[in-house]
């Protein structure tokens, strides 16, 4: 048999609001653990022992929250993660579009914006004087846990379906090579959801293949922003093309370039020697303007008489 305490009880309420499922599942281990630990006598619940056993209730409950979470919409999945790892209180929409920002999401569209309303209709939510917060204390829990913001952002890309379905309209454009009506379904993709990720590096690729370096840099930028390691290698390709174009007729721009692809990844090796190449062109351009007595200055001072010597040198020295 067992007993419980009001703050026992008062602990069950708080982490399932009643919820018959998730109630049911606690009590269980609550009584399992009372049994192991007095196998012939009687039991009092305090509200520790429920505590204790909220990992063990959660993962017997994995199959029936995970079938809950995927009838949500991709929308209401990014803001229950978004919401999740808010904490117990209240998230107004200021509050949640900050938590969204700051994760990645660069435009709060309209399905973003709804999906708080959908929650609360369904249960998942509820509002208090226009903020939310979970119903359900187990169900944030096992979300911030199992489905913590950054894991879910895939999801960005399915958030607006006509959006999507422009992006793979797109992408089997551009498998058959037909690169301009691609770059329009593209282009269409991200008017729509100008989070979806795959879009932005698809129409990178497609720009950079048709030279247009500049327009493909700015979109990887922008993206590098909220998802780096989807824009990182991309954007150093693309930085050091515009180098090598610029490279004999204006030096600065392509030794910027460089700089902003080892800002990038500072031990880049492809960057460090492109880095190094550009040094080397410079200190020829120089040794040629320079009359005979600053010349062998130079010279003397870096003690090296060819170009292939300089190359050599690590970066922190030419610099």
């Amino acid at each position: 048999m067992l007993s419980w305490s009001d703050e026992g009880m008062e602990r069950v309420w708080q982490l399932t609001s009643g919820h018959p499922y998730l109630t049911q599942q606690l009590c269980s281990h609550v009584w399992e653990h009372a049994w192991d630990e007095e196998p012939n006598g009687f039991s009092i619940v305090q509200a520790s022992l429920v505590e204790a056993v909220i990992d063990e209730a959660l993962r017997a409950s994995r199959n029936s929250i995970e079938w809950l979470w995927d009838g949500l919409p991709p929308a209401s999945r990014i803001v229950s993660a978004a919401l999740a790892t808010a904490g117990t209180g209240l998230s107004d929409q200021e509050k949640l579009e900050l938590i969204l920002e700051e994760s990645g999401v660069r435009v709060i569209i309209r399905e973003l914006q709804d999906a708080p309303k959908l929650l609360c209709e369904w249960d998942i939510l509820e509002s208090d004087k226009g903020a939310f917060r979970f119903r359900v204390e187990l169900l944030r829990r096992w979300i911030e846990e199992n489905k913590p913001l950054a894991r879910v952002q895939d999801e960005l890309d399915h958030i607006e379906p006509v959006a999507d379905s422009l992006y793979k309209a797109g992408l089997g454009l551009y498998r058959v090579g037909d690169l301009e009506n691609a770059e329009q379904s593209l282009s269409q993709a991200l008017g729509l959801n100008p989070n979806h990720v795959r879009a932005t590096q698809l129409l990178a690729d497609l720009l950079a293949g048709k030279e247009k370096w500049e327009k493909a840099l700015t979109l990887l930028q922008r993206l590098n922003e909220t998802h780096p390691v989807a824009a990182r290698s991309r954007m150093l390709d693309i930085l050091l093309k515009l180098s090598e174009t610029h490279a004999g007729n204006d030096e600065e721009k392509a030794r910027d370039y460089i700089e902003q692809a080892l800002k990038l990844s500072p031990d880049h090796e492809v960057s460090q020697n492109a880095m190094r190449s550009w040094w080397g062109r410079k200190a020829e351009l120089a040794l040629k303007i320079m009359n005979s007595s600053r010349r062998l200055k130079l010279i003397n001072t870096l003690g090296m008489t060819k170009k292939s010597n300089f190359l050599r040198l690590p970066l922190k020295e030419i610099n």
